[in-house]
């Protein structure tokens, strides 16, 4: 042996000694600081031992770093998914929800009390606004419609956990407008969905299972591109990709020959195609989420329409809407009016004036053929006292709903 080498093999077994004794690790950067502090110390003759010792002990350190560094990235995908359940799912954030309130088919207006609760698909009850399933809370409503925050405006809030573990949630709404009766069920109960927060909990799902991936169960050769189709994706995340739609379209409800109708439908969703149908055959040209009729004519248009939504994850189809032209019925009653009874009157043409042999003829009333190209609808009868005060309560014009 050299006395080069016996060198460092000395210096190596003297170093490991003056660590244990300094009470640090002869592989750490607290021990390699050491190390060389020692070295020059101890023999500052010794030129060749301690380049090559430094060398060494640098080398070990970087080793450790790289090994470190590689345990990191094994981790990242649960490190993400932590943290996207950390910011999103783990934050309880309220979820908007709107409903309307009409009793007797007249949009309520005012405040009243709610209570507001979250069950499942089985009807079991898994939030509730208040402490008790009678405590309410005082909500503003305008021409029938109001929004609250479920999980906010002093309510319980909301599970971190509920939109991961219940695929399905109904919002179940009691109301008590303050006339007696007490809280009353607002039926049906509605579907609520939370997309944000139900795709998080997917992922976290997702992640669940990446972690239980075993190193190289994955070869480079499995993953290609288009591999991943959409009938592949886990159902509970390709519902919240597909086209939802909000609302159908709707044929207003009297339709006469000559108008323009509108047909409009509100969907939600990305890259969204659009085909109307009218009797379950394609329009040539209506590929838009409303679709105009000028000039409606019974004979080309009477029939049942349609919108179907499509983007590259699914397609959705709105109920059929029956579109009928001169369908009028003869007779309305207009329940926000205090049943106000109607009857139509029919498009046509007549006399207006009075014969020039008529008693206290004025002279403005010279007779003349008038021609309505609409019908419309006229009171049965003389506007009642309380029909009146229904109508012009809470006018915008600031008019006396009294009548005098």
């Amino acid at each position: 042996m050299t006395r080069e080498c016996m060198l460092i093999e000395t210096h190596t077994v003297s170093f490991n000694s003056y660590c244990n004794r300094e009470g640090v690790s002869p592989w750490g950067s607290n021990g390699s600081q050491k190390a060389i502090h020692w070295f020059t110390k101890s023999e500052p003759h010794t030129q060749i031992p301690l380049i090559i010792t430094r060398l060494t002990i640098r080398l070990n350190i970087w080793c450790n770093y790289l090994v470190s560094l590689i345990f990191v990235m094994k981790k990242l995908p649960v490190l993400l998914a932590f943290l996207y359940t950390s910011v999103f799912l783990w934050s309880a954030q309220p979820v908007p929800y709107s409903g309307k309130v009409a009793i007797n088919g007249i949009n309520f207006d005012g405040e009243a009390q709610f209570t507001f609760s979250l069950q499942d698909k089985d009807g079991k009850t898994r939030w509730r606004n208040g402490a008790s399933e009678d405590d309410s809370i005082k909500v503003n409503i305008r021409n029938g419609y109001y929004t609250v925050l479920l999980g906010g405006q002093g309510m319980n809030a909301l599970p971190p956990q509920l939109f991961l573990d219940y695929d399905e949630l109904y919002v179940k709404v009691r109301f008590d407008n303050g006339d007696g009766q007490g809280l009353r069920h607002l039926a049906p109960d509605q579907r609520i969905t939370a997309t944000p927060r139900a795709l998080v909990a997917e992922v976290a799902k997702t992640a669940e299972v990446a972690n239980s991936v075993k190193p190289g169960g994955v070869t480079a050769s499995q993953i290609k591109n288009n591999t991943i189709t959409t009938a592949q994706l886990n159902g509970q995340i390709l519902k919240y990709l597909k086209p939802e739609i909000t609302v159908a379209p709707q044929v207003p409800g009297l339709v006469f020959h000559g108008q323009t109708v509108t047909l409009l439908s509100r969907t939600e969703g990305k890259y969204l195609n659009y085909q109307w149908y009218r009797n379950g055959q394609p329009i040539a040209g209506a590929t838009g989420r409303r679709y105009v009729i000028q000039d409606v004519n019974k004979t080309r248009h009477d029939g049942n329409y349609s919108l179907v939504v499509s983007n590259d994850f699914g397609t959705v189809t709105t109920q059929a809407t029956s579109l009928v032209v001169d369908g009028t019925p003869t007779a309305h009653t207009v329940l926000s009016a205090n049943n106000l009874e109607m009857i139509f009157c029919p498009p046509g043409t007549f006399t207006m004036g009075s014969p020039t042999s008529e008693t206290g003829r004025g002279g403005g009333e010279t007779q003349h053929q008038v021609t309505l190209t609409h019908g419309f609808y006229l009171g049965k009868y003389e506007v009642t006292q309380a029909q009146y005060q229904t109508v012009m309560t809470g006018n915008s014009e600031g008019l006396n709903a009294d009548p005098s």
